[in-house]
């Protein structure tokens, strides 16, 4: 699966919650993905888990607790790639 397949079966997902609840998600993650920087997409498919996983979670109301907790995740998720990239 890559980006585009996640990010379309996430919307799909989330079809029924409310458009600003939806676009929100959706921006969220597409920002993550854009953050993470296309060399490291199939990275952050297995960090953030399965579409299924991601939607269950917007939709159990976990609001802006879940996008804090996420937010962290990728800042950790970030710090290891940047350790782990050569100095020059």
């Amino acid at each position: 699966m890559n980006r585009f397949e996640y990010m379309r079966r996430l919307e799909a997902l989330l079809s029924d919650i409310s458009p600003s609840e939806k676009e929100e998600a959706l921006t969220y993650y597409n920002d993550y993905f854009n953050d993470a920087g296309q060399e490291n997409e199939q990275q952050v498919i297995k960090e953030l888990g399965s579409p299924e996983q991601v939607a269950a979670g917007v939709k159990e109301g976990l609001g802006l607790q879940s996008y804090e907790r996420d937010a962290f995740e990728a800042v950790h998720f970030f710090m290891h790639i940047h350790a782990q990239k050569p100095q020059s």
